[in-house]
């Protein structure tokens, strides 16, 4: 699995935004959109519009058919990586460690409860960089299992 497709897989499980197929003249665009309305709102004339989308899954990308318009490249930007931990807001602490003797980075996730108790570890993630460790802890305290990862 390479960063884009982890990148798809945090905007969908972590952030939940929605997948949606726009067809525009001769060409369809695969747009991300977060789910606090249908993408043919963005429009004055939403009802006029909303005859041009879809909502499809990962599976029915094409990269060779479709326009993608990306989610922002969580796994290798720190700026959107720490918007991945701003989703967890209150509900989580998180632990970023550097400097492994193998030159990684370890995410780990931590539950966050009464405070006289001892928090328990929810997830972890361990990569080459600090943000590819944060989408794969994120991705796992989702519940959402990543093969093996492609450098």
């Amino acid at each position: 699995m390479n960063n884009r497709e982890i990148d798809r897989l945090v905007a969908q499980h972590v952030m939940g935004w929605t997948l949606w197929l726009e067809h525009r003249g001769q060409y369809d665009y695969i747009i991300w959109h977060k789910k606090d309305r249908e993408p043919w709102f963005e429009y004055g004339k939403p009802l006029v519009h909303k005859d041009r989308f879809r909502q499809i899954t990962l599976a029915d990308i094409d990269t060779h058919k479709h326009i993608e318009n990306a989610p922002p490249e969580f796994s290798t930007d720190i700026a959107a990586a720490w918007q991945v931990v701003a989703k967890f807001g209150l509900t989580m602490t998180l632990c970023l460690v550097g400097g492994r003797p193998a030159g990684d980075w370890e995410c780990e996730l931590y539950t966050k409860g009464n405070p006289r108790s001892v928090e328990m570890e929810v997830a972890n993630g361990t990569a080459k960089t600090a943000p590819l460790a944060i989408c794969l802890a994120a991705l796992q305290a989702v519940g959402v299992a990543v093969p093996e990862v492609e450098v």
